[in-house]
């Protein structure tokens, strides 16, 4: 009798834990977030593949995946990671997975896809930290971003019962407009925190910017309540051009790979095309299984 009543309560249990772990893992989607899937499923770039046009210097190529997947309220979370502290360059630094193109690599699609299953499965000395961000609070930041306290909560699903962050607690979202190229011109910087400082560096520089991009792309709905770019801030074709015809790296690499450049003067110039400038986001819509280049 004992025996049976024990079988009876863990089967019991069993169920209970079932329907918890179900729902846990099977959110149903926000209205909006099903919305932001869709646009971001059907959106294209009004550029073509940059690996065989030959418009810049493959040498000099990289591609991230922008891998979205569903948090426990139905909002959209995007995987980040924090690079290993070891690492040559961007050490520590708040991370999309991703990397420089390969050979055999015919798309930065290709070249996103196959770093990001490298780093985080194959490579893990490259990566100390996996987490994820709630996309949403990029284009509208929370007013109090629940740094160190109860950071997996989407912005707009807070636990009341969850304790509140000090008055004193940095903002959520920064900016700063540094100079850059010839003539001086600006580029906005933006820093938004992970919710895991100081442990993990904030999302910041390009990693953002790509972001924030998405974002813009897929709740076209929702205006930020900010300035994305700076007042005078040229366009991302316009920086890779002037990047192409003045960064001694760039400018080797193109003649290394016979890309002829011209400037704006006759003296020197080639058209180029590019949406962003040696890092271009593939992003994975898992609920969907659909990719696109940005």
């Amino acid at each position: 009798m004992v025996l049976r009543q024990a079988i009876i309560e863990n089967a019991k249990r069993a169920k209970r834990e079932g329907r918890l772990q179900q729902q846990h893992y099977f959110a149903p989607l926000k209205e909006e977030s099903r919305k932001c899937l869709k646009t971001l499923a059907t959106y294209r770039a009004n550029s073509r593949n940059p690996y065989t046009t030959r418009r810049y210097p493959l040498s000099r190529v990289a591609a991230v995946l922008v891998a979205l997947f569903i948090g426990r309220w139905g909002d959209l979370y995007v995987l980040l990671s924090r690079r290993a502290d070891d690492l040559k360059s961007y050490a520590g630094d708040t991370a999309l997975p991703g990397g420089k193109r390969e050979k055999g690599d015919k798309s930065p699609e290709d070249t996103a896809r196959r770093e990001a299953y490298e780093e985080p499965a194959l490579n893990t000395p490259e990566v100390s930290i996996l987490f994820s961000h709630p996309l949403r609070s990029l284009i509208v930041p929370p007013p109090s971003f629940p740094s160190l306290y109860h950071s997996q909560l989407s912005a707009s699903d807070m636990n009341p019962e969850a304790p509140t962050p000090p008055s004193d607690q940095p903002p959520y979202h920064t900016f700063n407009d540094i100079e850059w190229g010839e003539p001086k011109t600006h580029v906005r910087i933006h820093k938004f925190l992970t919710g895991k400082e100081p442990n993990v560096k904030p999302l910041f520089g390009l990693t953002a910017a790509i972001l924030l991009r998405v974002a813009t792309i897929g709740y076209a709905d929702v205006r930020p309540d900010f300035d994305i770019e700076a007042p005078d801030q040229r366009s991302m074709q316009e920086r890779l051009f002037w990047a192409m015809l003045n960064e001694p790296k760039l400018v080797e690499a193109c003649k290394k790979e016979g890309i002829q450049m011209k400037r704006n003067d006759g003296s020197a110039a080639a058209k180029t095309q590019a949406t962003f400038p040696l890092s271009t986001p593939a992003v994975r819509v898992k609920k969907e299984f659909n990719s696109f280049v940005i």
